[in-house]
């Protein structure tokens, strides 16, 4: 059995194929999500076999231009077919992405898809700018954040240092992005800015932010010598652990994002924090590796969204499982 085939090697799937050749009675099961219809999984496999039971129409249409292999056969599932899902979340999971989405195509409605060049094309509205300092029609605030997290990304020859201040309800419902510091490190080959220099900076974000329940400064985790450096500063340490950021790849925080973009649950103060719209609303895939890859090239945005990234994932768990509510 391989589980999750359409991400599998291609080498490895056909190995595993020819070696079943030398049983009396060879049995493969592969599972797999809606994915790139020109994969050779697809081509060369799963379009050759027989269809038992319901599926897509543009599935079947796809299916129906190859000819058959015998004793290949296609089962078609979706999360209807799930019997650990209720009826509240089937309902909760409809509403989780946006018709015609990627998302909606794919882990909805089970069909194949394939990304569009910009990952957050679909979800990145105007509506995620927010004042987070805004009250509502009673004079009330109409954020509350109970407690918060800094994420700090540091360059050494790359273009920039982030620093991102992330405020989260205390039931996780939503998370702002409440203000971004960003500073270059070099230019034009000049140091600007050394380590010495970076942890004054830092004090000085720290200060500026003070009682605010801030409960940790959660820094890439590659920069592990630095990170033993802030932890022996009493004004950067003292009531602010110093750890490594939660380890989540690249793909994770992205569905972790999408999920929070689309439903209004992650958002950006729009006088302190615009950058970071503006850095996922720009964010695209390595070109041949959409939906598996997001580009990098050295730029400001990439290192404001692994700022972010590196306080948010540490409610990650907590953000996916929290009750959902449309902020608006």
């Amino acid at each position: 059995m391989i589980d999750e085939a359409n991400i599998a090697n291609e080498m490895f799937i056909n190995e595993s194929l020819g070696r079943q050749g030398a049983t009396e009675h060879p049995v493969t099961i592969l599972t797999l999500n809606g994915d790139d219809p020109q994969l050779p999984l697809y081509q060369n496999i799963i379009n050759k076999c027989v269809i038992i039971g319901n599926c897509p129409a543009s599935i079947r249409s796809e299916m129906d231009k190859s000819k058959k292999k015998r004793g290949y056969y296609y089962f078609h599932w979706t999360f209807n077919d799930n019997p650990i899902l209720t009826p509240k979340m089937k309902t909760s999971l409809r509403n989780q992405f946006p018709i015609g989405s990627y998302y909606h195509k794919t882990k909805i409605l089970g069909e194949r898809g394939k990304w569009g060049i910009m990952i957050f094309a679909d979800y990145m509205t105007t509506e995620l700018l927010v004042d987070v300092n805004a009250k509502d029609a009673n004079g009330k605030p109409k954020y509350l954040f109970s407690h918060y997290a800094i994420g700090v990304d540091i360059a050494e020859n790359r273009a920039h240092n982030v620093f991102a201040l992330i405020g989260f309800e205390k039931d996780y419902k939503y998370c702002g992005v409440v203000d971004l510091f960003v500073f270059e490190s070099e230019k034009d080959g000049r140091k600007l800015v050394g380590y010495t220099q970076k942890t004054e900076l830092l004090k000085a974000f720290l200060a500026k932010h003070q009682g605010k329940g801030i409960e940790g400064i959660f820094v890439d985790s590659a920069e592990g010598n630095y990170i033993k450096d802030l932890q022996n500063v009493p004004q950067i340490n003292g009531g602010h652990p110093v750890v490594p950021s939660y380890k989540a790849t690249i793909k994770e925080r992205i569905d972790l994002l999408i999920v929070l973009f689309n439903r209004g649950r992650c958002f950006f103060d729009v006088n302190k924090a615009i950058q970071g719209f503006q850095a996922y609303q720009s964010s695209t895939w390595v070109k041949g590796k959409e939906g598996k890859e997001r580009e990098d090239n050295n730029l400001a945005m990439n290192d404001i969204m692994d700022a972010i990234e590196y306080a948010i994932t540490r409610h990650m768990k907590a953000l996916l499982q929290a009750s959902e509510r449309k902020v608006a």
